[in-house]
């Protein structure tokens, strides 16, 4: 597996733990990979664009990442 296919797991993984959220910081604590910064940013970024996750503003200018709920189809009306 690529180093960035297992930062992305991990993340995902991870974001399963902070249903209120995590910072980067706080993900990258909890990682003993050895993956690099650069690497693990680009990880992040990959999945919002994915649209598996998704980044809000959170404290002090802080991103907080947020798995994405999985879309559900709509009722529709009989």
């Amino acid at each position: 597996m690529l180093g960035i296919d297992k930062a992305k797991n991990f993340i995902r993984n991870s974001l399963v733990l902070y249903p209120e959220g995590a910072t980067r910081a706080d993900l990258e604590d909890d990682t003993e990979l050895g993956i690099g910064k650069n690497m693990f940013g680009g990880a992040l970024q990959q999945l919002i664009e994915e649209g598996a996750i998704e980044a809000k503003p959170g404290k002090h200018n802080k991103k907080v990442y947020y798995l994405k709920a999985p879309e559900t189809p709509s009722q529709t009306d009989f």
